[in-house]
């Protein structure tokens, strides 16, 4: 299908379907008057008007910014069926579901995407597609049995398995200089490596970075960087004009990467900062070290992000978590007694890569101007960073984040023992929140409230009781003022979302709003 391309519905309730290419190509949205822009923009739902922002964007028009949404996944259980994807806007607080189809997207894994609209998603049997949620275009990337190393088994009863000849990939891993590393660095060993269809996208598979929105339009070119597991830790590409994964040499391991200035920028589990192109005659991606981050010997096994800030500066993000006690009064029977608890909090540090020619960082946060004026969003599967005047309730100088463990469902840095008993808070439980860099907390995003938009009469509708029945942190004014008095979204529902403990964890999604961002 073509991407992106706006939808026609007869109703709210009706099927949606993609504008062909004929019918794009028939209209010339680049002449079209900006009143009639901004007009057609203020009718349209809100889902809507991501699909349009898109397509005039491309078409030169300037159009408003989108801060990151999540994309929350409809959690499959073994009697139902996973519901569709829905995503969250946390600017504004609003929710709709995504319009990729059943195979694209309902009950697959996100592992990344673009800056600019897309997502890569790994199906039950693992296959990558990149989709467009708004616009429901999608696009299959290469199989991982593309790259020499991987090949399928199928058993009568079993299913199909994926193997890894593990001794030949991890030669290629390290360069060919030498012998891997030994265990338990090397937790995989030397033999054959075997997982299931399905659970590729669970212990293979890590992230997805894509190179441009271009890439899901029929014959158009991209370039795809698939980062695997930690266990396995080297990055693949894949591109238009050789749809094959490629082992790409790394001694040292991707643990993040994103797509900036026309080239991917990774960080290894070690604190280097590298720029990947293809060089040389072979075609192939090969690496150019840019900086290594100042990070502490405890920073190393922590959780390390690569994000550029909207000046173009690369951002290294550690996550990790700590305990912290403190005291605290409370009743003992008939006495007040002093109690010393303890929480599990998460802690995040940023530093800004100055100067990349003489390598000059920035460490503190105190000192990191750039966090004033951005917000930065992470987790396992994207890493981005936007203007704080992107518009809505974001603030600068936080960090939104989400689960980091798409393996087994649990955090990042959660130990296998249930030792929650032992804290009053545990940050660990987040599956989606935000860390302020000026105060060091973090708390859970906050609820969508449920609402109807009713049609405005000349007076406000105020009949509120079937929306905050039950529920303490209901904020009327804040409603009041997401409804602008009433009439700028008539006849628009929203649905409540709750950011629970879900399976695969929530991702951040970039729509895309204007031609700019598809050259980022």
């Amino acid at each position: 299908m073509d991407a992106p391309n706006p939808t026609r519905s007869e109703s709210s309730d009706a099927t949606t379907t993609p504008v062909t290419a004929d019918d794009d190509a028939a209209v010339d949205y680049s002449n079209l008057p900006p009143d009639i822009v901004v007009d057609i923009h203020a009718r349209l739902t809100h889902l809507d008007r991501l699909t349009v922002a898109a397509v005039f964007g491309a078409a030169g028009h300037s159009m408003s910014p989108e801060a990151p949404w999540l994309a929350i996944p409809g959690g499959e259980t073994a009697t139902a069926p996973a519901p569709p994807t829905k995503l969250y806007s946390i600017s504004d607080r609003r929710a709709a579901a995504a319009r990729a189809g059943e195979a694209a997207m309902r009950g697959c894994f996100v592992l990344g995407g673009s800056g600019d609209g897309w997502l890569v998603t790994a199906d039950k049997r693992s296959r990558l597609r990149m989709v467009n949620p708004v616009t429901g275009a999608h696009r299959a990337l290469p199989a991982i049995t593309t790259c020499p190393f991987f090949y399928t088994m199928s058993w009568a009863g079993r299913g199909s398995h994926v193997n890894l000849t593990a001794g030949p990939f991890m030669r290629v891993r390290h360069g060919g200089g030498g012998p891997p590393p030994p265990p338990p660095e090397q937790l995989i060993g030397t033999s054959l490596y075997t997982v299931t269809a399905g659970q590729v996208r669970q212990f293979v598979y890590r992230k997805v970075v894509l190179s441009a929105a271009a890439a899901a339009r029929p014959g158009g070119s991209y370039a795809a960087m698939l980062i695997l597991s930690p266990d396995l830790g080297a990055p693949m590409f894949a591109t238009s004009d050789d749809p094959a994964w490629r082992v790409a040499p790394s001694r040292d391991g991707v643990e993040d990467a994103i797509h900036h200035r026309g080239r991917f920028y990774s960080i290894t589990y070690t604190g280097v900062v590298e720029e990947w192109d293809r060089r040389g005659g072979g075609g192939g991606f090969t690496s150019r070290t840019v900086a290594t981050a100042p990070l502490k010997p405890d920073d190393l096994k922590n959780r390390k992000y690569i994000a550029a800030a909207p000046d173009g500066k690369l951002m290294v993000v550690v996550k990790f978590f700590k305990d912290i006690k403190y005291q605290t009064r409370g009743r003992d029977g008939y006495l007040r007694r002093t109690h010393t608890v303890t929480d599990m909090r998460v802690l995040f540090k940023l530093l800004v890569l100055d100067d990349e020619e003489s390598g000059r960082w920035r460490k503190k946060e105190e000192e990191v101007g750039d966090a004033a004026a951005a917000v930065l969003f992470v987790g396992a599967n994207a890493s981005m960073c936007v203007a704080a005047t992107s518009g809505g309730d974001l603030a600068g100088a936080c960090i939104y984040f989400t689960d980091d463990d798409v393996v087994r469902g649990r955090p990042f840095d959660k130990s296998k023992d249930d030792d929650h008993w032992r804290y009053r808070e545990d940050d660990r439980e987040i599956v989606a929140g935000v860390y302020s860099l000026e105060k060091h907390r973090a708390h859970k995003l906050p609820v969508l409230q449920r609402r109807r938009r009713t049609p405005s009469y000349g007076h406000d509708y105020d009949d509120d009781d079937d929306i905050n029945d039950g529920d303490d942190n209901y904020d009327g004014n804040a409603d009041a003022d997401d409804n602008g008095g009433g009439g700028d979204d008539d006849g628009e529902d929203e649905e409540e979302v709750q950011i629970g403990k879900i399976w695969p964890p929530p991702v951040w999604y970039k729509p895309c709003t204007s031609a700019a961002s598809t050259s980022s």
